[in-house]
């Protein structure tokens, strides 16, 4: 699926607008002012203005701005889009990928990457490797639990084998919350980066939280607890 066509077409209402005014006097003094914002539709907005005088003169100005609501805008020549819920500028765009910026306060950029899967979910990280794993934690976590399990299995086909993202998949299989899985990988003397086998994976979480559905998935690799095979 192409990042582009699906970001176009995903919702609208989005508006951009700004405005600035100055005015002048004459006689004995001199007085300026100006000012900008600029705002969109999910409800933040930030501005900014400044001015001084002295003197016995006075002034006069006018404004004006523009804005408008069709989905896209753009900030500085960049076109932006609500991806997810969050206004998105994208510079540069490759197949399902994006790289771009949000904003902040006082219009701080904030560097982000955007990743869609082939099944339509779409997700923001601070690299590449996280918005794909929050684009495919999305994913998988749309499944019943039967269906989770068996993409366990089959992106883990190795039981003896060690892998780095059994983190991620406690919460895809079980809902477990990253406190609680960071806790317990104190408790047992690693980091949540770590890499670890499926087996020790399955006979040290059998009794936490998600057991139930962590001896679904001994079952179907044909162990039991304590790490036996299943005759």
């Amino acid at each position: 699926m192409e990042l582009l066509s699906y970001i176009s077409s995903y919702g609208d209402g989005n508006g951009y607008g700004y405005g600035d005014g100055n005015g002048y006097g004459d006689g004995n003094g001199y007085g300026y002012g100006n000012g900008n914002g600029n705002g969109y539709g999910n409800g933040y907005g930030n501005g900014y203005g400044d001015g001084d005088g002295n003197g016995n003169g006075y002034g006069d100005g006018d404004g004006n701005g523009n804005g408008y609501g069709d989905g896209v805008i753009e900030f500085e020549g960049v076109k932006g889009y609500n991806i997810d819920g969050i206004l998105t500028f994208l510079e540069n765009i490759h197949g399902n990928i994006g790289k771009g910026f949000t904003l902040r306060r006082h219009c701080k950029r904030v560097c982000c990457y955007v990743y869609l899967t082939d099944d339509g979910f779409i997700a923001h990280g601070e690299t590449l490797h996280k918005a794909r794993e929050s684009a495919f934690e999305k994913s998988i976590q749309s499944k019943p639990i039967e269906q989770r399990l068996q993409e366990f299995v089959s992106s883990h086909p190795d039981i003896d084998n060690e892998y780095g993202d059994l983190f991620q998949w406690h919460h895809i299989l079980t809902g477990s919350c990253e406190f609680g899985r960071k806790q317990w990988c104190e408790t047992h003397g690693l980091k949540p980066t770590d890499s670890i086998s499926v087996r020790r994976f399955i006979n040290e979480t059998t009794n936490d939280y998600g057991g139930d559905i962590i001896r679904k998935l001994a079952n179907m690799y044909g162990i039991k607890e304590g790490g036996e095979e299943c005759i």
